[in-house]
C-alpha cells in the first residue's frame, strides 16, 4: 500500500511581506494608544483629586456655615518696597480646609497668627515657624499630567487653584457679583446665586519650572504694569507676551500662600489662554492668571455642586466669565462649554 505524502507549502515572499508589514502597523498604533490610556488614566487621577478638594470645601461649609476665603490678608509694609503691601499674613484658602482632607497634623502645626510671607520672594527663614507644614508635599494638590514640571523651592507646590472671578485680584476684598464663590469673607451658598451647577470655584493650572529658563506663555508669568480693570489687563498681558518685560518662571510654588503666583487663577482668561499670565512687579496677588492644563484642550473644573466637569479652551468668553463669577446673573445652559 502506497502512502501519500503531504507536502506543507511555505509562505510566499509577497505572503510573508504582507504580514511584516500588518505586524509593524500594530507596532505602531500600540505606542500612541498606550500613551492615550496613560494620559486618559492621568486626567482622571487629576479631576479626582479636584473633586476631593471641592468636596472638602463644602464640608468645610458644614462646620463653618461659609466658604473659607480666598485671600485673609493684613497688610505688613516693607522696608524693602515702601509704601507697598508687599508682606502680609495671607494663609490660602487650601491651608484652612487641610483638616476636610485628613490632614489635621499639618493643620495644627500652622501658626494662622504668624505672618505668612511668598517664598519666592523672601528669604528662606522667613517662614521658618510654618517650613515644616508648609513644605510638606500633598499629592492631592498634584496633577499626575503635570508631572514633568520642576517647580523651584522646598515648599508644597500645588496645580490646582482658587477662582477669583472675573477679577485682577483689586475687586477681591469687596463684596463684588463679578467675584468667585470664595472671595468674600462671609461668602456662603446662598451667596452664589448664579447657581451652584454654574458656577466654578476651582480649576487647574500648570505649574512653573526651572528657574532661569526660556520664556513659555503657558507656565511663566510677565511682570510689570498690569492695569486697573479686568479688562486692561487681559491688553497690558497680551501684550506683554511678545515684548518681554520681564518674567517669572515659577508658577504653584506653595499652595500655603494666598496669592495669584501661586493658589489663584481668574477667568479674564481663557483656559490656556495664549496670552501670558503677567503680574504685579512687586504685588504678586494682582493681575491675571489663567486655568492651563496638559494637553492644551481643555482644563478639568470643579463646580460649586461638588461635580467636576471639562470645559474646552474654545469656549466662548462671555459662558466662561458667566460660571466664573458667583452671582453675575448670567443665563448659561450645561451644553456651552
Amino acid at each position: 500500500m502506497r502512502t501519500r505524502l503531504r507536502v506543507r507549502r511555505a509562505l510566499t515572499l509577497i505572503e510573508l511581506l504582507v504580514v511584516v508589514g500588518i505586524i509593524g502597523l500594530l507596532v505602531g498604533l500600540l505606542p500612541p494608544a498606550v500613551q492615550a490610556a496613560r494620559e486618559a488614566a492621568r486626567s482622571a487621577q487629576c479631576a479626582n483629586n479636584l473633586r476631593q478638594i471641592g468636596l472638602a470645601s463644602q464640608n468645610y461649609v458644614s462646620r463653618f456655615g461659609k466658604y473659607p476665603c480666598v485671600y485673609d490678608g493684613i497688610v505688613i509694609k516693607s522696608a524693602e518696597y515702601p509704601g507697598v503691601a508687599i508682606y502680609s499674613q495671607r494663609f490660602s484658602h487650601w491651608t484652612r480646609i487641610l483638616p476636610d482632607l485628613d490632614q489635621n497634623v499639618l493643620y495644627d502645626q500652622l501658626n494662622f497668627t504668624d505672618v505668612l510671607s511668598d517664598p519666592s520672594r523672601s528669604k528662606p527663614d522667613s517662614n521658618a515657624e510654618n517650613s515644616s507644614a508648609i513644605s510638606t508635599v500633598l499629592r492631592a494638590f498634584l496633577c499626575p499630567s503635570d508631572a514633568a514640571a520642576a517647580v523651584i523651592g522646598t515648599t508644597g507646590d500645588t496645580n490646582y487653584r482658587v477662582n477669583i472671578g472675573w477679577s485682577n485680584m483689586l475687586q477681591i476684598l469687596g463684596d463684588d457679583p463679578n467675584g468667585g464663590p470664595f472671595n468674600s469673607a462671609q461668602g456662603s451658598p446662598a451667596a452664589v446665586t448664579d447657581g451652584l451647577s454654574n458656577t466654578v470655584p476651582a480649576s487647574e493650572k500648570l505649574r512653573g519650572i526651572v528657574e532661569g529658563s526660556p520664556f513659555d506663555p503657558r507656565t511663566s508669568m510677565a511682570s510689570g504694569f498690569v492695569g486697573t480693570t479686568p479688562a486692561e489687563t487681559y491688553h497690558m498681558c497680551a501684550t506683554k507676551t511678545s515684548r518681554h518685560f520681564g518674567y517669572m518662571t515659577y508658577a504653584g510654588l506653595s499652595r500655603a500662600v494666598a496669592t495669584q503666583a501661586h493658589t489663584m487663577y481668574g477667568h479674564i482668561g481663557l483656559p490656556n489662554d495664549p496670552s501670558a499670565d503677567c503680574l504685579g512687579r512687586v504685588l504678586f496677588w494682582y493681575g491675571m492668571a489663567s486655568a492651563r492644563s496638559n494637553p492644551p484642550g481643555g482644563v478639568q473644573a470643579a463646580f460649586a455642586d461638588g461635580s467636576v466637569r471639562f470645559v474646552k479652551s474654545s469656549v466662548n468668553r462671555q459662558v466662561w466669565k458667566a460660571i466664573g463669577t458667583r452671582a453675575g446673573a448670567e443665563a448659561v445652559s450645561a451644553d456651552s462649554f
